[in-house]
């Protein structure tokens, strides 16, 4: 469920904010265990695109603007950063990949109703990363 579709009804059932951070969280906690898991410490912020101004943020996402403004491409941020840097990105104010900084094929790159690619030259199929995400609660393939 994309952060768009808060409010919309799903199966006679309103889909709500609460629910949407359960969702969130999945995620970020998913692109933190892939990044352990590649012991990337840093990531470089490359193809930024802008969707959203800064003045058209929702209200509960103000806090989020400050970041937001320091953004730009070849920025080098933190594995601490992640967890708000993703909240940018699923929620669809921007779009960007994350490279890991000391590891160039390695990555992350987000799309479009909740799709997440972690790639690695690593098989990530056979490792126990996978299942730490299936046990997060999320598909992978």
């Amino acid at each position: 469920m994309a952060y768009s579709e808060i409010g919309d009804i799903f199966q006679g059932k309103e889909f709500n904010y609460d629910e949407y951070l359960e969702i969130e969280l999945k995620y970020i906690k998913a692109s933190k265990l892939f990044l352990e898991y590649e012991k990337c410490k840093s990531l470089i912020v490359m193809d930024l695109e802008y969707y959203i101004d800064e003045g058209k943020f929702l209200n509960r996402d103000k806090d989020l603007i400050p970041f937001y403004k320091s953004l730009e491409e070849g920025k080098i941020i933190s594995i601490d950063s992640l967890e708000i840097i993703m909240k940018i990105l699923l929620r669809g104010y921007i779009w960007c990949n994350l490279i890991c900084q000391n590891k160039e094929k390695t990555s992350l790159r987000y799309s479009s109703d909740f799709y997440l690619f972690f790639v690695s030259q690593n098989n990530l199929k056979v490792s126990t990363l996978k299942q730490e995400i299936v046990e997060l609660g999320l598909y992978m393939t």
